[in-house]
């Protein structure tokens, strides 16, 4: 298994970015995630919020990332394989890592309303970092500051 570096969590915040600003051109909460697995040293799984264009409210980032990730490993276990996401996890998308395997998540914007971690503080299943980022709670913040 591979030691993941500072470096290498900034690059997967990186793409983890651009999937929250892909986010934002469909209109979508700007949310990003990416699936990490750290045996193959491989992004297997990516994506962004697609609530409003699915018409569905489980198409959250991680649980789309998830989808993604299952499907290009053929497994439903995501065993070494780690979170990378721009706003804390709810308490769904925490189920679904559970369920998943995943036993780390790095998250950039705390979710004071919703957060599986600062909320519930349930960080004793998951191993939670949060590494804060100005540039994603300011995409956030202007989205919504925009829709109302």
């Amino acid at each position: 298994m591979k030691y993941i570096t500072e470096k290498d969590i900034s690059l997967l915040f990186d793409f983890a970015r651009k999937e929250a600003n892909q986010a934002l051109m469909e209109n979508e909460v700007p949310i990003g995630a990416v699936i990490f697995n750290k045996d193959i040293n491989e992004i297997i799984g990516s994506s962004h919020n697609r609530v409003q264009l699915n018409n569905n409210p489980f198409d959250h980032a991680e649980i789309l990332a998830l989808r993604e990730a299952m499907i290009k490993t053929n497994r439903i276990h995501l065993d070494n394989s780690i979170l990378i996401v721009t706003l804390e996890p709810c308490l769904m998308c925490f189920g679904a890592l559970l369920n998943a395997g995943i036993k780390e998540v790095y998250y950039s914007v705390r979710s004071i309303e919703d957060g599986a971690f600062t909320k519930y503080q349930l960080d004793n299943c998951i191993e939670s970092h949060f590494i804060p980022s100005e540039e994603d709670s300011n995409l956030i913040k202007s989205f919504f500051k925009n829709i109302r």
